[in-house]
């Protein structure tokens, strides 16, 4: 058995039945970073010695306790703008080098309580932003695996772990799970707590679960949260395909959801195409609008303090924010309010609404991808899936995105679980790492 192929649940399966110890499991996953970050750059940290102490408590609680928690003894990793204590929490900016938590932040907490072990910290763009990062795409090394959670992504579908914690302002969970061939999850905005993350745009900003399966991030929200998971859906979905989505992706993009969305079909889903309730430009620009504006408050007094820290992209960004006046920002609050409440509808009519995970595939590795296919759902906080459906001829994966009703996050993840049952199973990246670098 090769423990980098198991998935969260069946991780926690092997470790709960003692069929596996998480001592075995931590160090054959380190032995897999080892021997693939050197090209892939998916981690800024690796806490071999925490989490091998943290495996041998596991094993230990194990024996003396058979009713284990629910994701006891294992590992998963935590994107680098998310705290967990005494590991650095940099941000991909120079200054916080040092910074060094004393406590973890919620949604890290709540996963150690219910027995996750954190392997380390995964890539992050700097500030969660759009400066590309170092890591490569495990499908391509001259692709780029997403942004901003990036290690995160790179990690799961390299088998260096079972899931990770992303986060998500525009499309930063969704496109990197997208570029990377794995399962990407942003819930309802809110569900998981923001306290210990460091912000990019307050109103706009999630926590997010990077996985290999749609029942993964349902074992792993259980984690978070206490909710009960729910099983796969028992009746074939009513799914809502987005017409405007697929006039905007590109030609490649919206044949493989077309695609997807007949494999449903065939299945016994029904899929009626609908339209967007409002213009697609219009619920961008809002997005764009806000995230700019919070983004610039956020950095006000830090870069004014390390300007020169700040990479490109971000230093020109945060600039152009500081022009915006605060009547445009105030009408695209009051846009996102208005929006929210149409998509929520619109959501309430199906049990999911379908559409490409982002425009194109992942492109070159100067940039991270465009955020114009997610951005809405992060501007209303409806819950989104992105789930694997295959590789094109250029090696890189396909997929498709699924947007649920307001707090209806399980009930999305029942939803993609059916729907993931009765797709060709995901294949894992063709080449390691550090050879797809050569």
């Amino acid at each position: 058995m090769d423990l980098s192929d198991l998935t969260t649940i069946e991780a926690a399966g092997e470790v709960r039945s003692g069929n596996l110890s998480s001592a075995q499991l931590v160090d054959e996953l380190l032995k897999r970073i080892e021997s693939t970050d050197e090209g892939l750059q998916a981690w800024t940290l690796v806490d071999a010695e925490g989490a091998r102490a943290a495996a041998r408590a596991a094993d230990s609680l194990r024996q003396r306790d058979r009713a284990a928690r629910p994701l006891l003894g294992v590992p998963f990793g935590v994107k680098d703008v998310i705290d967990a204590r005494g590991l650095p929490t940099a941000a991909g900016f120079a200054p916080f080098a040092g910074r060094v938590p004393t406590r973890d932040a919620d949604a890290v907490a709540r996963l150690r309580q219910a027995g996750a072990i954190v392997l380390g910290k995964t890539v992050t763009t700097q500030f969660a932003h759009a400066d590309p990062p170092v890591t490569a795409n495990p499908w391509r090394a001259d692709r780029s695996p997403g942004g901003s959670s990036s290690g995160s992504a790179a990690a799961v579908s390299a088998g260096q772990v079972p899931f990770a914690l992303g986060t998500q302002t525009g499309g930063s969970v969704i496109r990197p799970a997208y570029f990377c061939g794995v399962v990407g999850f942003k819930p309802t905005r809110d569900l998981l707590s923001r306290r210990g993350v460091v912000p990019l745009a307050w109103s706009l900003d999630h926590v997010g679960v990077i996985a290999r399966t749609a029942l993964d991030v349902a074992t792993v929200l259980q984690g978070v949260t206490g909710r009960p998971a729910l099983p796969p859906a028992a009746a074939a979905p009513r799914l809502g395909l987005l017409s405007q989505a697929l006039e905007l992706a590109d030609p490649a993009v919206a044949e493989a959801a077309r695609t997807g969305a007949d494999r449903l079909r065939e299945a016994g889903a029904a899929v009626d195409e609908v339209a967007f309730p409002w213009s697609w430009e219009l619920a961008t620009a809002a997005h764009h609008v806000i995230m700019q504006s919070e983004a610039t408050a956020a950095h006000r007094d830090l870069l004014a303090r390390h300007r020169e820290a700040y990479q490109p992209v971000l230093l020109a960004y945060l600039e152009v924010g500081a022009a915006i006046p605060a009547v445009a920002y105030l009408h695209a609050r009051r846009l996102q309010r208005r929006l929210g409440e149409d998509m929520a509808k619109l959501a309430r009519r199906f049990d999911a609404l379908l559409l490409p995970p982002s425009a194109a595939q992942a492109p070159e590795r100067g940039s991270t991808g465009e955020s114009a296919l997610q951005a809405p759902f992060s501007l209303a906080g409806l819950p989104a899936i992105t789930l694997p459906v295959g590789v094109s001829e250029e090696r890189l994966p396909h997929g498709m995105q699924l947007v649920g009703s307001r707090n209806q996050d399980e009930a999305l993840l029942s939803v993609a679980a059916w729907c993931q049952s009765v797709m060709p199973a995901a294949p894992r990246p063709p080449v390691a790492a550090t050879e797809a670098a050569r």
